[in-house]
């Protein structure tokens, strides 16, 4: 018998919120040791990810019906009670008193006298459902950061970001879109790929499926697509690495970008993958065009790397993350207000590292999956102050992706989710000048 999905998402919400797990991380870890499959798998991710999304929300709705603090509850109790929640708010396929009943049988397994405080918990929330915060919504004249951080479960601070920065009304339009589960995307590798889904919205070799299925796996284990949302994929259109170059992917990864890379050069060329994590560089596919390298850009460049010379060095730098919120609902509750200026400085770092490492004429480019502008243009602007070598060169990205449909500022291009139905990204590209 399948093990119930919601116990699954309990134990999985429980090591995000608690041991600071990632939630893809841990979720993948979790359908990988059990036997969910089909429907069930489905409603563990959405249970996962929904409560995560809407923590602020539920922890409110469970603090109106728990005597004394949700924090002096047991943890795992506490997680069980938050999936409970979303379950009863946001999903309509079980009955209520089907959902409270699984909750409370849960509980009894793990924390057998807990299960009266459940049931007492969750019939209480449920006669109070008419006090519940309000959910979502659009703007509304009148609306504010608060209203904004308090309908659509963001902390404080975010919401007071995003509202100086695209308006309150554009806020909550961003809002509303990284509430939203992100589309299935792909990238085909070559023309068998493309018959998976219909055709990405900006990137040329984007494959949108209608869900994930076997078919896509199978794809995948076939090196017939990669997994990679559109906005990666137009960071390595941006570079435009061709056959014959020289390619430095100085924070790789998973080697998303340098297997793109390497798939741009066909037979000749190469793409030197370093990260300073040597599980990542583990995980980043085979391909005769991809030379692995493990160490941090700002010692390589001093060392193993210090007499080479790349026609392309990309950094996609450690960021906030806040332009990738759907994917990794829990940055809402793990990142700080200090983060955008705690990693501009790491960015800083990178970047002045790789200026050596250019060939002449050759191409940098830099991106972020996050939405703030000291890790973006501010970056890059501070960047051309200190490199007077350096011009941008915005211009002659790959020709088959719309760049006008990208949001353009002084020093790169932007997405956003609820603009472009993919993450949110800066990224741009600079040319090493001969100095005067």
């Amino acid at each position: 018998m399948n093990p119930n999905p919601r116990r699954v998402a309990a134990r999985v919400v429980q090591q995000v919120v608690e041991d600071n797990a990632w939630s893809n991380v841990a979720l993948d870890a979790a359908l990988r040791s059990t036997p969910l499959a089909g429907p069930d798998r489905g409603l563990c991710t959405q249970l996962v990810y929904g409560t995560l999304t809407w923590l602020r929300t539920i922890d409110a709705v469970l603090e109106a019906n728990v005597k004394g603090k949700l924090t002096r509850v047991e943890p795992q109790v506490a997680c069980i009670l938050r999936v409970a929640v979303y379950q009863l708010g946001w999903l309509d396929r079980v009955p209520d008193h089907a959902a409270v009943d699984q909750a409370v049988r849960h509980a009894r397994k793990v924390r057998g006298r807990a299960a009266g405080f459940v049931n007492g918990v969750l019939r209480s929330t449920l006669r109070g459902r008419e006090t519940w915060p309000e959910i979502g919504g659009a703007f509304r004249a009148g609306d504010n950061p608060h209203t904004l951080a308090r309908r659509w479960s963001l902390p404080d601070w975010l919401a007071q970001r995003w509202a100086s920065q695209f308006g309150v009304e554009g806020a909550f339009s961003l809002a509303e879109a990284i509430s939203l589960a992100p589309p299935v995307c792909l990238r085909a590798r070559g023309p068998e790929g493309r018959d998976l889904g219909s055709a990405g919205l900006l990137a040329p070799d984007a494959i949108r499926p209608e869900k994930w299925s076997r078919q896509v796996e199978e794809a995948i284990a076939g090196g017939l697509v990669a997994v990679q949302d559109e906005a990666a994929q137009l960071v390595s259109h941006l570079a435009g690495a061709a056959p014959g170059e020289r390619v430095l992917d100085a924070c790789a990864g998973q080697g998303g970008k340098s297997l793109h890379l390497a798939d741009a050069m066909g037979d000749t060329g190469e793409v030197v993958a370093a990260d300073p994590v040597q599980e990542r560089l583990e995980r980043i596919p085979a391909h005769d065009r991809i030379q692995p390298l493990h160490g941090d850009l700002r010692q390589l460049s001093k060392g193993a790397l210090a007499e080479r010379t790349f026609d392309v060095v990309l950094i996609d730098a450690p960021c906030s993350g806040l332009g990738v919120l759907r994917r990794h609902p829990e940055g809402r509750w793990t990142r700080r207000d200090s983060d955008p200026a705690t990693q501009a400085a790491l960015q800083a770092e990178l970047l002045d590292a790789a200026l050596p490492l250019l060939a002449p004429g050759g191409r940098l480019v830099y991106a972020v999956c996050t939405t703030t502008p000291e890790e973006g243009p501010r970056q890059i602007e501070a960047l051309l102050n200190r490199a007077p070598n350096l011009r941008l060169d915005l211009e002659s990205g790959d020709p088959r992706v719309p760049w006008d449909r990208l949001r353009r500022d002084s020093h790169g291009f932007v997405t956003l989710p609820h603009e472009h139905d993919c993450d949110g990204f800066f990224m741009t590209r600079l040319r090493s000048q001969p100095e005067r």
